[in-house]
């Protein structure tokens, strides 16, 4: 009983990072149709930004901030300067962004050096909660609250409000939606600031969890988070949510028993989800 709560516990933390890490490139995929390979870069960015403003500040909350802020700007600039004028070309976006993680993945050498780098979490999110006989690290149960509250909000968003009723609509006949008077950019721009400055959030929050933060991160985190989105279906928020939690746990309970074979087992269930529902568990592919 204590493997199996351990488990879950580090299951659902390393699930709900992952969720937040990845639901900006879901936006980007399924409301605009953009493949950005340099997502995880954007995200290694974003945490290294954060954590410098830690070090000079000495404010987490400041460091988390800026982690978030820095990712969407970023982002949503190299989506105006590049991803913008390659519209529903694929391969395009995958080569030019393919680019920038080399040349992000250089300026983080040039600025911050090689070593890895991890924020410093405050005297607040130390120790353990003891629950019967689990012992309950804080930090995971706040990355967990953290993902809850991100999830509820953008499931708000999405679901119960008229904005999230324009950019669901969009997604499915954009054209029709623009002939009815709606102008489709402010919302899905908007949508997809916030993805990417979650992402920000994820780097920062759960860079003890992924190991921290290294110059070639950018292509791993990539794949990760696509795995994420295809799993659980591009554009739609409960699809992340549950391809998130799933790859979390799988990859957590396969670590825990057999090491070598945790990256694995997360690709075999992206293959299977693919050969049996090609549109994710809870989605659509643009």
């Amino acid at each position: 009983m204590e493997i199996i709560s351990t488990i879950c516990v580090y299951g659902f933390s390393y699930g709900f990072i992952l969720f937040i890490a990845s639901v900006g490139l879901s936006i980007a995929l399924g409301m605009l149709g953009i493949v950005n390979a340099a997502h995880g870069a954007l995200l290694m960015l974003g945490g290294y930004i954060g954590i410098s403003v830690l070090t000079l500040t000495g404010s987490w909350l400041l460091g988390l901030i800026a982690a978030a802020v820095a990712c969407g700007l970023i982002s949503l600039a190299i989506n105006e300067v590049f991803l913008k004028r390659l519209h529903r070309q694929q391969l395009q976006q995958i080569l030019v962004t393919f680019g920038l993680v080399y040349v992000l993945g250089n300026v983080v050498l040039w600025i911050w050096g090689a070593q890895t780098r991890v924020a410093d979490e405050p005297a607040l999110l130390a120790g353990n909660i003891a629950l019967k006989s689990i012992s309950l690290p804080v930090d995971r149960l706040v990355v967990i609250l953290v993902g809850l509250a991100a999830f509820a909000g953008l499931w708000l968003i999405q679901e119960k409000t008229k904005i999230g009723s324009i950019i669901r609509a969009g997604m499915e006949d954009a054209e029709m939606v623009s002939a009815l008077g709606y102008n489709l950019r402010p919302q899905t721009v908007g949508a997809l600031g916030i993805g990417l400055a979650l992402a920000g959030v994820a780097s920062f929050l759960g860079s003890p969890v992924l190991g921290g933060m290294s110059a070639w991160m950018g292509p791993r985190m990539f794949f990760l988070c696509m795995v994420v989105v295809i799993v659980g279906g591009a554009g739609s928020v409960q699809g992340t949510l549950a391809g998130a939690l799933l790859v979390g746990v799988l990859y957590v309970a396969v670590a825990f028993f057999f090491p070598p074979f945790a990256i694995i087992a997360t690709y075999i269930a992206m293959i299977i989800v693919l050969l049996f529902r090609p549109r994710g568990l809870l989605g659509r592919m643009w």
